[in-house]
């Protein structure tokens, strides 16, 4: 079986770790990264940026798009992989009647923020007539979203752990005085974010370290971004590691609910309602503020039980949330 991935380029391996799964499974793979334009595609989003007018006859997307096309054009494929792909149902149809045979799947796992919802508008057509054979979003409520709505195949599939590229790795000595504190904090700035890390600072002896963009002007110092490896060092020298959902967030777990406990870090999540159906519903979790707080001295002076538990979801999550599973289920779907 032939895989054409078209993914993104980004620091989660998102588009890597799905290409890795594929050839475990023994499939052939190739990638097109989706968030790297080429000349004309890049130009017409800058025009689109700034003059959002040119879009309606300059759509960067669909030069992209046409980008895409030729690569996939060059050989012959059984499946075409979108993960968050710039494309529509007109795209899907033109693969379809030029590859009858080829399985089309996307995979969205973004929150319903605005772009996410336009992109399913501009699937639905493809999803109803069969140009998109399945579709794959990792919230239950966006998955419930979009039954109610009338989509069709549909499939709830959540983030996992990698094998091959959620290993820890050496830390080396100058990496550990970098990465170790009492809690942490990794990932991009929001306004909900910032909140809580500010009150958790307010009443804690030593202030959340954080890592991630966009944290100009908050308040809050980051030390940077870092790439999945240096996360996976922080989750590891963290005595706690934070994990806090977009605020759209509806019944589902981001990949750092993945990434954390299979460093071997010790993780403290906002409650989300799907947690108690998952295999890691001991996560430990909070519904306010004032609740994370608690919980974060609580296991900074239980270092027995933060560690026994640490271990444990740690093999839990390595047993039994693996993309190994998810993508051979995929497979059997497609096949």
């Amino acid at each position: 079986m032939r895989v054409f991935i078209d993914g993104p380029q980004w620091a989660g391996m998102w588009t890597e770790i799905s290409a890795d799964e594929f050839q475990n499974l023994g499939y052939e793979t190739q990638i097109f990264y989706n968030n790297k334009k080429k000349p004309k595609a890049r130009l017409f989003s800058k025009l689109n940026k700034f003059f959002p007018a040119t879009k309606a006859f300059l759509d960067w997307e669909k030069f992209q798009q046409q980008d895409l096309l030729a690569d996939f054009g060059k050989s012959r494929f059984d499946l075409y992989f979108s993960i968050q792909g710039k494309i529509d149902s007109a795209f899907l149809k033109k693969i379809k009647e030029n590859n009858p045979q080829t399985k089309t799947v996307y995979w969205l796992g973004d929150v319903l923020v605005d772009a996410a919802k336009r992109r399913f508008d501009s699937l639905k057509e493809a999803n109803l007539s069969g140009a998109l054979d399945i579709l794959l979003v990792s919230y239950q409520g966006t998955y419930q979203n979009l039954v109610a709505q009338g989509f069709k195949n549909v499939h709830y599939f959540p983030f996992g752990y990698s094998k091959t590229y959620h290993q820890v790795g050496e830390i080396t000595p100058e990496e550990k005085e970098k990465f170790t504190c009492q809690v942490s904090f990794v990932g991009t700035h929001y306004p909900e974010r910032a909140e809580i890390i500010h009150f958790l600072n307010q009443h804690l002896d030593e202030p959340v370290q954080v890592w991630g963009r966009g944290w100009q002007g908050s308040g809050i110092k980051s030390n940077g971004r870092l790439s999945l490896q240096e996360s996976l060092k922080v989750y590891a020298c963290s005595k706690i590691s934070l994990n806090i959902h977009h605020h759209l967030t509806d019944n589902g777990f981001n990949m750092k609910f993945y990434e954390i406990p299979a460093a071997g870090g010790f993780q403290i999540c906002d409650w989300q309602e799907e947690l108690a159906r998952t295999p890691l519903a001991q996560t430990p979790c909070y519904a306010s503020a004032e609740e994370l707080l608690s919980a974060v001295k609580r296991y900074l002076a239980n270092e027995k039980e933060r560690e026994g538990l640490k271990e444990h979801l740690k093999n839990i999550t390595t047993k039994d949330c693996s993309y190994t599973k998810l993508f051979k289920k995929l497979s059997d779907m497609v096949c």
